[in-house]
């Protein structure tokens, strides 16, 4: 039927976007996943947020301007498909990047998340809390339009819990994407 035609051609894209990027294919697709339901179409209610991997305009803006000329993707493609998914690996590597070299170590899905959901800088500052003070409220680190925009995952939420609420989802769909004879830890560096 139709949906299987655009499951092989997203296949396809998360494939060129996890060569492009050196970031596995379960991990992207289970981030696609929780952002966009795997809805190229997909747009949040609350923000600017758009296509697979959920981008505000700001950010999508910024990464045309950085690889856009290589990859030959532009301001307006958005809602293309191989576009927000090599756009969405190329997030994702930047993101890795940065947390393996301010935590200086591997990280997990879960903290991969993060930083796509919160940003990497806020997501040190996220993972620091974790350790000094899990049962501080989120909005110690999250702001009201933050808070408003995913009330479900932070409001009136510890630290703790918006984290769990947060990577739970990420985290088990990445364990469904991976082959069975895959017993990596979702690290990756």
């Amino acid at each position: 039927g139709k949906g299987e035609g655009i499951m092989s051609e997203l296949d396809k894209f998360f494939k060129e976007a996890s060569e492009i990027a050196n970031i596995p294919i379960p991990m992207l697709w289970a981030i696609a996943k929780v952002e966009s339901g795997l809805n190229p179409r997909a747009k949040a209610p609350t923000s600017s947020a758009s296509g697979l991997f959920q981008f505000i305009r700001s950010t999508w803006n910024i990464m045309v301007a950085r690889y856009g000329g290589k990859y030959r993707i532009t301001a307006d493609q958005v809602f293309d498909p191989r576009a927000n998914c090599i756009m969405g690996g190329l997030f994702t590597r930047e993101n890795v990047n940065y947390l393996v070299k301010h935590l200086d170590r591997q990280v997990n899905i879960r903290e991969i998340y993060l930083a796509h959901f919160s940003g990497v800088m806020k997501a040190i500052k996220v993972l620091q809390a974790l350790e000094r003070n899990p049962n501080g409220a989120s909005s110690l680190l999250y702001s009201r339009r933050e808070i408003n925009a995913n009330r479900s995952i932070l409001y009136e939420k510890t630290i703790k819990q918006a984290f769990n609420l947060l990577t739970n989802k990420v985290f088990n769909a990445w364990l469904a994407e991976l082959p069975a004879n895959d017993s990596s830890s979702g690290k990756t560096d």
